[in-house]
């Protein structure tokens, strides 16, 4: 059944979040919104574009898409330029895809990463930014030329926030050294 903001909850249940709920959601699209994000904004739609040599139609997935506001401003954009995409765009949280389902033509999906419920080979590109990977998943879903577009933030992100709250953290000292050797072995 699609809800009637346009969205379909492929999990049988669905857990909430601590921390992950729709206020959350929404302050995030507002920041989003706000361009702070803009320049990253700018360089995963570019990225995208540039995969259209020689094709009509892309199929893209954006995975653990939260708010949305990749998907929906890569949408907007292929749509200015006149290239066709279509877009499925996923999050395991309710509330993220709540807030993300509206008046676009991305198809959004309550989905979990460990099972993308998508047929093998069918993705052109796979957006993975700032979100949690399944390798082994995307390379199902992925075609055998298609491109994962991985966000990762970097050494120094929000290293002023972090400063300013760093007695309330229990991490004190963060590295994306993790992420990034994971992804590098995949």
């Amino acid at each position: 059944d699609i809800a009637a903001k346009g969205y379909v909850n492929l999990l049988q249940q669905t857990k909430a979040f601590k921390g992950y709920d729709n206020s959350f959601f929404k302050s995030r699209r507002a920041f989003f919104g706000a361009g702070y994000y803009s320049h990253i904004v700018a360089e995963v739609v570019d990225t995208v574009g540039c995969l259209f040599d020689g094709a009509d139609e892309l199929v893209v997935l954006d995975a653990g898409c939260g708010e949305g506001g990749y998907s929906v401003a890569l949408e907007h954009v292929l749509a200015d330029s006149g290239k066709k995409a279509q877009i499925l765009s996923f999050d395991i949280a309710a509330d993220a895809i709540k807030v993300a389902a509206g008046n676009d033509n991305v198809k959004w999906m309550i989905a979990d990463i460990t099972n993308i419920p998508v047929k093998d080979d069918a993705a052109d590109c796979i957006l993975d930014v700032f979100t949690p990977a399944n390798y082994k998943e995307f390379d199902r879903v992925l075609k055998a030329d298609g491109y994962l577009i991985k966000v990762v933030p970097g050494s120094a992100h929000l290293q002023e926030l972090r400063e300013a709250v760093r007695s309330q953290l229990q991490n004190k000292d963060y590295s994306n050294e993790d992420v990034t050797d994971y992804f590098e072995e995949h």
